[in-house]
């Protein structure tokens, strides 16, 4: 049996987020739009993944109240979604004049529905290198107006993006793994984004072992191992409800270390505005381990 690749797996805990109905819509949406493949002006979703297909189907019952039939195709690992012009206006999506498919803009207005919409983008059309290899990630669509809708998206949650035209693709992607990182935990793919981080880590550590000396590589393994225990604690509190009664400033002290991963304390405090003492980090971080131990 072939592994799964990492846009597979990324994928599988994609299709298991949560959603409220207006990011249903928005998510279903992008399906529509980055999957688009129009046939006897029915809009065709296809994918070869059946939790892909399930997640479909439970979009339009839940966004729209529909119920769609899923087919697979003879001979082929293949499983077909047909969505009519009616139903997809309800979700936001319809033909304007000239035939072309476009977008309601309400679809997207809020951030929550931003990453719905990146969300289902990427489950219908994207992928992304394993991090082993390396660090990128793509969005393909035929609709050149959603390649720069997606990077418009993702410039307004603070991830710059760019967009190519590959043979009949449009491609909006990212190359830096701090982005990439960034993108995954946007869209909710927060256990592979912690691989990530993982990978991230360890290949630092290699590369910076074969540079430094064992004094500098094992001052750098202490501030790794206290990373990952700070990085661990920060994204178990940022799924429970108390993550909204912690004040502002570690909120945003949090999110500068889950970025900087790689820094000591006394460069995360410099990274703050205004800047924070190394006691003042590390006084903040200790709280935040505490109450992730206590839940």
């Amino acid at each position: 049996m072939t592994n799964k690749s990492f846009s597979q797996d990324v994928k599988d805990e994609l299709c298991e987020v949560r959603f409220k109905q207006p990011e249903a819509l928005a998510e279903l949406a992008a399906m529509l739009l980055f999957g688009e493949n129009i046939i006897n002006g029915e809009l065709l979703l296809r994918t070869e993944n059946a939790a892909i297909a399930a997640r479909i189907q439970l979009l339009l019952r839940k966004g729209i109240s529909e119920e769609a039939n899923i087919d697979i195709l003879k001979g082929r690992r293949h499983y077909c979604i047909n969505v009519l012009p009616d139903v997809a206006e309800r979700a936001g999506v319809f033909f304007s004049e000239d035939g072309e498919i476009a977008l309601d803009e309400d679809i997207y207005e809020s951030d929550e529905n931003k990453r719905a919409f990146l969300r289902g983008a990427f489950i219908i059309s994207g992928t992304i290198t394993d991090p082993q290899k390396g660090y990128s990630c793509e969005l393909l669509t035929y609709n050149e107006n959603m390649s720069y809708l997606a990077a418009e998206i993702l410039e307004n949650l603070g991830i710059r993006a760019n967009t190519i035209k590959r043979n009949n693709y449009y491609v909006t992607y990212l190359k830096d793994k701090n982005s990439v990182s960034d993108f995954l935990n946007i869209i909710g793919a927060h256990r592979l984004m912690m691989n990530l981080m993982v990978t991230q880590i360890e290949k630092d550590i290699n590369n910076r072992e074969n540079r430094t000396s064992n004094c500098q590589a094992a001052n750098l393994d202490k501030t790794i191992t206290a990373s990952a225990i700070q990085s661990n604690a920060i994204m178990k509190l940022m799924k429970l409800p108390l993550w909204d009664n912690i004040d502002e400033e570690t909120k945003k002290l949090a999110e500068v270390r889950l970025k900087y991963f790689d820094l000591p304390l006394a460069a995360i405090g410099e990274k703050m505005s205004p800047k924070m003492t190394k006691s003042s980090v590390n006084r903040r971080m200790k709280k935040l381990i505490d109450l992730a131990e206590d839940k």
